[in-house]
């Protein structure tokens, strides 16, 4: 296990055997003490993920999260292919990586097909072994479009 991920690692762990097992746990995180009903403690589980992982360097909030590869599965833009290097990417301090399509050419011709579109996945199961992908303090799976003008 990477030493960069060792408290959120802790943290998860923690909260899944409180979830599933119902077991006390050594509590660093201030979660055990909460009232028992599971919304609290989920709330106070995603506000010490956030906090922990603002402790993290930028390289390794990158690292943390899924490539753009992962996620998107095909792109195009006016009927030709797109990949990353189409893209520039952020990162959010909720969302982790995020990217901005950047266009270098102005949509000359209508239609549907001549727009951005994207197949994405979301991973929500590992292909490997079919164990749920993402942490326990997630409780969806989605991406989140925005579109603007500069």
């Amino acid at each position: 296990s990477d030493p960069d991920f060792k408290d959120i690692n802790r943290l998860m762990d923690q909260l899944e055997k409180m979830q599933e097992w119902n077991e006390n746990t050594d509590d660093g995180f201030g979660i055990e003490d909460l009232e028992k009903r599971p919304g609290i403690r989920q709330d106070r589980a995603v506000t010490m993920l956030r906090i922990l992982m603002a402790k993290l360097s930028n390289e390794t909030r990158i690292r943390a999260g899924y490539t753009f590869s992962e996620i998107v599965a095909k792109c195009t833009f006016a009927g030709r292919d797109c990949s990353l290097t189409d893209f520039e990417s952020f990162l959010h301090p909720d969302y982790g990586v995020c990217y901005t399509f950047v266009v270098d050419h102005e949509m000359t011709r209508p239609g549907e097909e001549q727009g951005l579109r994207m197949l994405m996945v979301t991973n929500a199961h590992s292909p490997a072994d079919g164990s749920l992908d993402h942490l326990p303090t997630t409780d969806s799976n989605a991406f989140w479009a925005v579109i603007h003008s500069e």
